[in-house]
């Protein structure tokens, strides 16, 4: 949650810079360190085709909101899976820690690329893969 970003950047971030330098003193890899929030209440909506009851509908997969909405720091949301009942519900991504050198649009593709490994099912889930092997196994 947003209370505990700051706790995670003071707290986790060193203990990872740690670890590494308990590899080799001399290891200092570049790495990025990603807050994945699910529990959110935002939604987001496409304005759809002429009838009424298309008039809004959950946005297609891919769907990025990293514009406008977001705070100054880099974070941004995404609507992964195809939704085709109810409503979809975006995942929020904070990156509190980045020391490498890609691009913003790396980190959106690698992220949407992820939602597509999940071995149990055939198109995107809502997070990326390695997030849900994580969580069945917490």
């Amino acid at each position: 949650a947003d209370n505990q970003i700051n706790s995670i950047i003071k707290v986790e971030i060193d203990l990872i810079k740690r670890a590494f330098a308990r590899v080799e003193p001399t290891y200092n890899p570049q790495f990025a360190h990603i807050v994945i929030t699910k529990k959110i209440n935002d939604r987001f909506f496409e304005l759809g085709g002429g009838r009424d009851r298309e008039k809004y509908r959950n946005p297609t997969s891919g769907t990025l909101v990293c514009t406008d909405i977001v705070s100054d720091n880099f974070d941004f949301f995404m609507c992964a899976q195809n939704v085709t009942q109810g409503t979809a519900t975006p995942t929020r991504y904070n990156v509190v820690y980045n020391s490498t050198t890609l691009s913003p649009d790396t980190f959106y593709l690698l992220t949407f690329q992820q939602c597509f490994n999940y071995y149990n099912w055939t198109g995107a889930i809502r997070t990326p893969a390695c997030v849900q092997y994580a969580h069945k196994l917490g």
